[in-house]
């Protein structure tokens, strides 16, 4: 057996003493990348010459390093990566306030916020908004109607370029469609200038010299108006989730099949059908033999004399948007009405 080493104690202020740990694989990594062996001095990522003479050779060092990264384990989850949020900095609210971006981290898995720090408490999930801001651009690039009705004073009686506007419009839309994050956050810096929130919509102002350039009508600009800008506006409804707040775009596809939801209400059917069928005596049975709280059985099964058109619509996905397996957990006692049930749940 291979003796382990351990690094060399030290004596620290106040007689406190450090050191004297296992050598682990992160202490020899730590040395492995080290410029100082090779006469280097690092600063903000920069190498430079040391005044210490190198005691191995820079080539040596530099394979290391090269190894050391060809034989990096992946990263599983991006924590401690780079943030990337498409529409920082553009994002602004009714009274001009700037959204900034957050995350928080929950089990290991990061998520990113748009948050404005104002009274009415927008907190936005990221990739809500960002999707939402991709499906307009795509829409109005789509929409032709919309694109001859913005460029009407170059397009009127010019068929052949209303035609190509049209192409280039549905490929930029589909170019944007298939980019990456980091592409799609390059294109949006050119693309948008700002986005406005409201409580009924939402408005790109678009930079006109990119839009020009990327439907290559830029040599035809002199006959578009330097002052019109180019926008779109689209309505939309806001559903809140917690804290948090989701846009609804018009045509969204409704359904939203929640699996937590649907398993605690198919959870309180089948206790309730144990009981019909004398499979359990009682309440406690059913918690010991689920390994939970009687307290929670007692308020969990209550949700089987939920209304059938409740039932169906969670197991359609067309609940509404903010009704989750949390919510329904704090509803309290079931009202026994069914139309107070749905009031209560929000449809």
């Amino acid at each position: 057996m291979r003796p382990l080493i351990h690094s060399n104690q030290s004596r620290a202020y106040g007689d406190k003493i450090t050191g004297g740990t296992k050598f682990s694989r992160g202490h020899l990594y730590s040395l492995l990348k080290n410029p100082l062996y090779a006469g280097k001095v690092k600063y903000q990522d920069q190498l430079y010459d040391g005044q210490h003479n190198p005691i191995i050779d820079l080539d040596l060092w530099q394979g290391v390093q090269n190894k050391l990264i060809s034989r990096a384990t992946k990263r599983k989850r991006d924590y401690n990566q780079r943030q990337t949020n498409l529409l920082r900095g553009m994002i602004f609210d009714e009274e001009n306030n700037l959204f900034k971006t957050n995350y928080t981290i929950k089990g290991g898995k990061k998520y990113r916020y748009y948050i404005a720090e104002t009274q009415e408490g927008w907190r936005i999930p990221a990739n809500t908004l960002e999707c939402a801001v991709e499906k307009i651009i795509h829409n109005w690039l789509n929409n032709e109607q919309k694109l001859y009705k913005q460029f009407a004073p170059l397009l009127e009686n010019r068929p052949d370029l209303y035609q190509a506007v049209k192409t280039d419009a549905a490929k930029l839309a589909e170019e944007i469609r298939k980019m990456d994050l980091c592409k799609q956050e390059k294109a949006f810096r050119k693309l948008i200038r700002q986005i406005d929130i409201s409580k009924e919509s939402i408005t790109l102002t678009l930079d006109n010299q990119d839009v020009f350039e990327r439907l290559q009508i830029l040599d035809h600009k002199n006959q578009y108006s330097e002052t019109e800008v180019i926008s779109i506006t689209s309505p939309h409804t806001i559903k809140r989730r917690g804290v948090e707040k989701k846009i609804i775009l018009p045509g969204e596809k409704k359904t939203n099949k929640d699996p937590k939801l649907m398993t605690l209400v198919a959870r309180s059917l089948r206790w309730l059908q144990s009981l019909k069928d004398g499979q359990v005596k009682n309440i406690a049975e059913i918690a010991a033999n689920e390994n939970m709280d009687d307290g929670d059985v007692s308020r969990f099964i209550q949700f089987a004399f939920l209304a059938p058109e409740i039932v169906t619509s969670i197991f359609e996905g067309k609940q509404p948007v903010d009704l989750n397996s949390e919510k329904l957990k704090r509803l309290g006692s079931l009202p026994h009405s069914w139309s107070e049930q749905k009031s209560r749940l929000g449809y």
